[in-house]
């Protein structure tokens, strides 16, 4: 490819699930960020969507100006879901009923955009997400450890892979705990 050439761009949208863990998202979009100032040849834009406009963190830190779910993706299009605490600084261990419906919303977002020709990667828990969607049936992959369990159990004809920083199978990227993340993108 010359330097004239088109560069290929990737739009990536980033899920941002109810209690996000921030470093699911940070991580990951830095080695994307970084790989727009190093290089041309590949793009990356990048777009955070949900149900909800603003999200509680894990942190206790809003995230607001959250785009809503498309309601069709681009070909070559790449998501990525980040994971989310099972207990945020804020609230403890209660999810309020919004929470749960968004991510129900998720769930069924992910049923009807996902497709051939779309890359989904989870970051950490968010694998959860995918998991219950039915997006890593009968598919390689992996989650945080403490969430091995919960993934097995949601996806029962998957094949879990313990001790992996990061797992891919075809169109499906999952990885391990929060800077596992970062290793995926790289």
């Amino acid at each position: 490819m010359t330097d004239s050439a088109q560069p290929l761009d990737i739009p990536v949208f980033v899920v941002v699930p109810p209690r996000v863990l921030l470093l699911d998202v940070a991580g990951p979009i830095e080695v994307l960020r970084k790989a727009n100032l190093e290089q041309n040849r590949v793009r990356f834009t990048v777009t955070y969507i949900g149900p909800s406009s603003t999200v509680g963190s894990s942190i206790a830190l809003a995230v607001t100006g959250v785009a809503p779910l498309p309601e069709r993706l681009p070909d070559g299009a790449l998501v990525v879901i980040a994971g989310s605490a099972d207990a945020p600084m804020e609230n403890g261990l209660e999810h309020s009923e919004r929470e749960c419906a968004d991510e129900a919303a998720i769930v069924e977002w992910l049923r009807r955009a996902i497709r051939p020709g779309i890359r989904l990667a989870s970051i950490c828990s968010g694998a959860l997400l995918a998991a219950e969607a039915g997006m890593l049936d009968d598919c390689d992959c992996t989650t945080h450890h403490g969430c091995m369990e919960d993934l097995i159990r949601l996806a029962p004809t998957a094949r879990v892979r313990e001790n992996r920083l990061y797992v891919e199978d075809g169109e499906r990227l999952t990885s391990a705990g929060i800077t596992a993340g970062i290793d995926l993108m790289l």
